[in-house]
């Protein structure tokens, strides 16, 4: 997920600067690099047992052991960036990134093929989600929206709305409890889809600045969470909204909800706040102020995916 921080500066800005490494034979293959674990990361998620997550130069680290140690997927196929991760099972994934490049694996992350987009490429995308083997769509600047029947061997692009509406920075896609498809957006809007991503409708929230992320809650709520601490939080399946306190003023990134009902939110400087089910935080600053753009917890501790790799954080 980026989880998007500082959209412009970084994902379109600064890491733009990744995709111009590497231009032998091998150019589009990701290197083997011993500090691939402590270079920065943009998203994470889990495939069955075991952690993937995705960053700059086509980096794909995985674990097997919750978070206690990393190495590199065996083959990736780009150097460009990657900024987000999704898999349907243990072994079915997808990553997408810069150029808009969407790449596939089928063996729980190890190799994975280019399936779109190509490494010098003027698209990016930022987020992807997929239903089921078949199923996705992936996201990013400007409405640029795709989305495949056949899991990812042919992918069309659609617009989720006409107008100045439809050129809006299409920051997270994910998914409902009950199905429904969120899209967290910029200037404080959310896009919902009953049908499988087919038709879409804006709806505006109460703050104007830019959604970087999203979760929908085990009860069927749904947060997002972006620019200066802002966090809102839906009750009626993304119909309304209403903000809520998260004890900081950093911009938010990353949500995520612990077994025991908690939430937790990531952001800029080193933010994080952990409140209760009752969306009750306790704010702190790491001392490192590294900012983080993903966050997974794993057993009795928080893993945190910084522009310095993986760090952890006990779950207190």
């Amino acid at each position: 997920m980026i989880r998007l921080i500082l959209m412009t500066m970084l994902l379109v800005g600064w890491l733009g600067a990744a995709v111009a490494d590497g231009t032998a034979n091998a150019a589009t293959d990701a290197r083997i690099a011993p500090l691939a674990a402590h270079s920065l990361l943009l998203d994470a998620t889990r495939a069955g047992p075991r952690l993937i997550a995705v960053g700059e130069y086509g980096h794909i680290l995985l674990s097997d052991d919750e978070g206690a140690s990393w190495r590199q997927a065996r083959h990736v196929p780009t150097r460009t960036t990657l900024t987000s991760v999704t898999f349907v099972d243990d072994d079915l994934g997808w990553a997408v990134g810069h150029g808009g490049q969407i790449l596939h694996t089928t063996d729980g992350g190890e190799q994975w093929i280019v399936q779109h987009g190509e490494m010098n490429g003027v698209d990016s995308l930022f987020s992807v989600w997929f239903e089921n083997a078949r199923h996705g769509i992936a996201v990013g600047p400007y409405g640029y929206a795709l989305a495949t029947e056949d899991g990812g061997k042919t992918w069309e692009q659609f617009y989720v709305a006409d107008g100045e509406d439809g050129e809006r920075h299409l920051n997270h896609v994910f998914a409902g409890v009950d199905g429904r498809l969120y899209i967290a957006a910029e200037i404080g809007g959310v896009f919902l889809s009953d049908d499988r991503g087919v038709s879409w409708k804006l709806v505006q929230t109460p703050y104007e600045g830019s959604l970087w992320g999203g979760t929908s809650r085990r009860d069927g709520s749904v947060i997002v969470v972006g620019m200066v601490g802002h966090a809102l939080i839906s009750t009626d399946r993304g119909e309304s909204w209403s903000e809520f306190a998260t004890g900081t003023d950093q911009s938010l990134t990353d949500v995520d909800e612990l077994d025991d009902g908690r939430v937790v939110l990531v952001g800029l400087g080193g933010a994080v706040s952990i409140g209760s089910p009752q969306l009750e935080f306790k704010a702190g600053i790491r001392p490192d102020r590294q900012f983080a753009t993903s966050v997974l917890h794993a057993g009795d501790k928080l893993l945190l995916f910084t522009q310095s790799g993986v760090h952890t954080q006990p779950l207190r």
